[in-house]
């Protein structure tokens, strides 16, 4: 099996369940994840996917104050255009 190290990975639970959050957590620090933030809200996701704050973004695709998959898309074509950007 290989060995990975996610000590550093920067992960993010956005769902509105706070049981479900907790116990996604729990699972993934036995996994060796350390860096865990759980939200509830949309607008959290945004601000710290603009300010580059996650690595792996685990999501209920409904969140309050927005939409996470139009969120993801935006982002991808974003990321697509710099790439588009630095290679002319």
């Amino acid at each position: 099996m290989l060995d990975v190290d996610y000590e550093n990975t920067r992960l993010m639970i956005a769902d509105t369940g706070k049981q479900y959050r907790k116990g996604i957590k729990g699972i993934l620090f036995h996994h060796g994840f350390r860096e865990i933030q759980d939200i509830d809200d949309s607008s959290v996701v945004r601000k710290r996917i603009g300010n580059n704050e996650i690595d792996l973004l685990i999501a209920d695709h409904i969140l309050p104050k927005g939409d996470i998959c139009g969120l993801i898309r935006g982002t991808r074509h974003a990321i697509l255009a710099a790439i588009r950007l630095l290679l002319l």
